[in-house]
């Protein structure tokens, strides 16, 4: 698994493709995996904001919407392994975190 950097100022995903596709789709799917990725690293990082408020942990299930507010989403770099195409991705959040 490769764990992306994790920015002070927003959030950074990796997203991978398979290199056996075509070389411009699976890059394509590669930065797609990286946004979605994104979305998920964004709610998680606002959850464990808020359990650390509540100073401890949820037991329960987490319903979390994925549209919070990025700006500048930027391809930061794009690298390949023998098998694989990989694809970072870093976003400001728009505001404070809850």
């Amino acid at each position: 698994a490769t764990d992306p950097p994790r920015p002070a100022d927003g959030f950074a995903a990796v997203g991978t493709a398979s290199a056996h596709f075509d070389e411009i789709r699976a890059w394509g799917e590669a930065e797609r995996q990286a946004r979605r990725s994104l979305a998920f690293a964004t709610v998680t990082r606002m959850r464990s904001a808020l359990e650390a408020r509540a100073g401890g942990t949820s037991n329960g299930a987490l319903i979390a919407a994925t549209a919070t507010e990025m700006r500048d989403v930027r391809v930061v770099e794009r690298w390949r392994d023998d098998r694989r195409l990989y694809v970072l991705i870093h976003a400001r959040h728009a505001g404070p975190l809850p």
